[in-house]
């Protein structure tokens, strides 16, 4: 058994509002939700379709209602991995029967992990970029992690296709063009789009209404940014 830190790159995420979700759903729905988040993510970018990185060097530990994902540092491609998987899972929870909100942040950092044990800087780094600065359902990450990345020009540009800029100069994983791509086939855009309307309509909370409108504000610039890109992308290959 190894007894020495790992540097790796950490996903620290919160599910919002669990104590609600336990408090208003059976055991057996709650565990449909953890079946999302233990389902397996391959991570691709080219034609071939292969993985960027084994599976075997992507992992996941759920306590409670935080999920940690982490993958060591000195593989390539590992960060596009890691910042991918947090978008389709993103985007796998928005697209529910009852969509669920996520928090999180990314950092580098030592981890020691071993069977229940998990340990180290980098996930308390992790953690508290989620519990002070994330504030809103977001995963967020700082420009100087990315710029850390080791990985192939193809993968870099895929991961920073997933990224943007957000208004207090984090950089935040974009889930929303994903989810309305994915969305326009299963009603699941309008459905999420419709759940942050209703909450808005409904509840006079500031702390809920902060994140939904947040929410809110990101949702309504997807149509004319999903445009933008297929026109650019039609201009390109002309």
């Amino acid at each position: 058994m190894s007894s020495e830190y790992v540097n790796s790159y950490i996903a620290f995420l919160d599910i919002l509002g669990f104590k609600e979700l336990v408090r208003t759903h059976t055991c057996e729905e709650i565990l449909k939700v953890f079946d999302e988040i233990k389902t397996e993510y391959i991570i691709t970018c080219d034609k071939e379709n292969k993985p960027l990185i084994n599976a075997e060097n992507l992992h996941v530990k759920i306590m409670s209602d935080s999920i940690c994902f982490y993958t060591p540092s000195n593989i390539e491609n590992s960060l596009p991995v890691l910042i991918g998987l947090c978008a389709y899972f993103q985007s796998r929870l928005w697209r529910l029967q009852e969509p669920i909100l996520v928090r999180g942040g990314i950092v580098r950092g030592d981890l020691y992990a071993e069977g229940d044990i998990i340990f180290g800087t980098g996930l308390t780094n992790a953690y508290l970029l989620e519990e002070r600065n994330a504030k809103v359902p977001r995963i967020i990450i700082t420009k100087e992690t990315i710029d850390c990345c080791l990985s192939d020009d193809m993968t870099k540009a895929y991961m920073n296709s997933l990224l943007l800029k957000d208004f207090d100069a984090f950089y935040h994983i974009d889930s929303f063009a994903m989810l309305y791509v994915w969305g326009q086939k299963d009603g699941s855009y309008l459905r999420f789009y419709n759940h942050i309307q209703n909450v808005l309509d409904s509840t006079t909370d500031d702390s809920v209404r902060d994140k939904y409108l947040y929410l809110d504000s990101k949702i309504q610039q997807v149509p004319y940014r999903v445009k933008s890109a297929e026109e650019s992308q039609r201009n390109n290959s002309q």
